[in-house]
């Protein structure tokens, strides 16, 4: 008796591998992450422009405030170097900012998306202002309208746009130009000396 318990267990634990193996194998393969080196199909074109949206939270440190200006230099976490910002006429953050501190921010953008296959928008829609592509599209979430965005640095973002977008002429792969309008939201960290 002793002698069958033993490999009936070697028995049940190899047969339940083999569940789990046969279970696990169709299901490895369904899902796969968009990837936004997909070239739309169609012409060159503007599919929108002024495409109003605020950007989630990123982590910035502060390198001036000018309180009358209404402007900030911030570097942001992943940006090349600093730049001057302008501020949201609602943002009075200005008393508490300083120099060195480490701030989370939230820019109000606006986006145009366009086909092009040189990352150019077309001369013709262009208008009086080059687009040039800063981001691609990655995936859309019509139910939610939420559009997902990939960076050259190879970073992403969810932004949520407004009903008179028009999704269903937006694809992955298509590119997207942005224009930063203002600082739009500002959570500071008190300094550990206050």
């Amino acid at each position: 008796m002793r002698s069958s318990t033993p490999r009936l267990r070697l028995t049940v634990r190899l047969l339940s591998l083999a569940i789990i193996t046969l279970l696990a194998t169709p299901l490895a393969g369904c899902w796969t992450p968009p990837v936004a080196t997909v070239q739309p199909k169609g012409s060159p074109r503007v599919i929108q422009r002024a495409i109003l949206v605020e950007s989630e939270m990123r982590p910035a440190i502060v390198q001036a405030v000018d309180p009358r200006a209404r402007t900030l230099v911030l570097q942001v976490a992943g940006g090349s170097a600093p730049q001057a910002y302008r501020a949201d006429s609602r943002l009075h953050a200005f008393d508490h900012i300083t120099a060195g501190q480490k701030v989370a921010v939230s820019f109000r953008e606006e986006l145009t998306i366009y086909v092009s296959p040189d990352g150019r928008a077309p001369a013709a829609e262009a208008g009086s202002q080059a687009l040039v592509s800063n981001a691609k599209v990655l995936s859309i979430d019509p139910s939610y309208r939420l559009l997902t965005l990939e960076y050259p640095s190879g970073s992403t973002e969810t932004v949520k746009v407004g009903r008179e977008v028009e999704l269903g002429s937006v694809a992955a792969g298509d590119d997207v130009s942005i224009q930063l309008l203002e600082v739009a939201a500002l959570a500071a960290r008190k300094p550990w000396w206050r």
